[in-house]
């Protein structure tokens, strides 16, 4: 016996090596994956600059990349400037409102609070002043070396805290709807094992001119210093998770641009025109035509496998 499906005859042998699998309810939370760079949270990013001339004694942190703590000696000083300024301080000590005038003066120049203590206690004049780091971070410029005169102004260390980064994604421009909208971000970043979560920070107002593309801001918790900026990863982005109809991709066919599946009816299976979408695992949404528990052929192709049928038992 045989039953005719969309003009074709088929053997109920076949109908029944189709098989059929059953429209399932299912949540489901949309994402998209994108590449991305890291990059210093410019938040983050120091300068330490000299605000008086001097020449370097000892220099402590010798070489870039080195890791600082806040407090850290960075390197010693001698100064005639800051000589002149000790011997104000002094000579105000019996008059307190002019000590608070001069141990001003010498913050505002970047003496630490540390020397300037010490100089009021032991009532001495220090020849060298030892400079101490501001911030907590990586040296990644060092522009002095021992024995150097470094002018007021100079810039002479750059300190960048890495406990956390930027994580930059470059989007199309139709997907901006999708990333406003979303509920949580992950990476995985090249070289490192594992997913992180991202903290969302902002989408940058400009739109590229040849590419028309946007950049997504996300944070990234660095506590270990697992990341470096300009590392090359991954970022999935994901909505809020929703119920939605679900078929398998084998169960969906593509026909001029229409999704057709084959409904069961009894023992035979209907040709049916649906609306779906494809999500991004590569199973179907569907959309109309269909309801929770329908069943369908679990392999539309196979259908329309001409060998299938010409080769099928009588």
């Amino acid at each position: 016996m045989k039953k005719w499906i969309l003009g074709l005859f088929l053997s109920l042998a076949h109908l029944q090596a189709v098989g059929s699998v059953k429209v399932q309810l299912k949540e489901f939370a949309p994402f998209r994956q994108y590449y991305a760079t890291l990059s210093a949270d410019e938040r983050r990013v120091y300068s330490f600059n000299l605000r008086f001339d001097g020449f370097v004694e000892k220099l402590y942190v010798n070489r870039t990349y080195q890791n600082v703590k806040a407090g850290d000696k960075l390197f010693s000083i001698y100064s005639p400037a800051l000589i002149s300024v000790q011997s104000e301080l002094l000579s105000s000590l019996r008059f307190s409102s002019q000590v608070r005038a001069m141990r001003e003066k010498l913050r505002l120049l970047g003496v630490p609070s540390v020397e300037i203590e010490s100089i009021i206690q032991t009532k001495k004049i220090k020849n060298e002043i030892e400079m101490r780091s501001p911030f907590s971070g990586v040296i990644f410029s060092k522009t002095i070396n021992e024995g150097e005169f470094i002018k007021s102004g100079a810039l002479v260390f750059q300190i960048i805290d890495l406990k956390a980064l930027y994580v930059l994604v470059r989007v199309n421009q139709e997907d901006l709807d999708f990333v406003r909208h979303l509920s949580k971000a992950q990476i995985s970043v090249e070289g490192v094992p594992g997913i992180f979560n991202l903290e969302f920070s902002n989408i940058n107002p400009l739109v590229g001119v040849q590419d028309k593309m946007l950049e997504a801001r996300f944070i990234l918790k660095n506590p270990d210093q697992l990341f470096f900026p300009n590392m090359f990863a991954k970022v999935t982005i994901y909505q809020p998770k929703q119920k939605i109809l679900i078929l398998p991709k084998e169960a969906v066919l593509i026909k001029n641009g229409h999704a057709v599946v084959f409904k069961k009816d009894d023992d035979s299976f209907e040709f049916t025109q649906i609306k779906a979408k494809r999500l991004n695992d590569g199973s179907y949404q569907v959309l109309e035509g269909l309801k929770a528990g329908d069943e369908v052929a679990k392999n539309a192709l196979f259908i329309l496998d001409a060998d299938a049928i010409n080769n099928g038992d009588e």
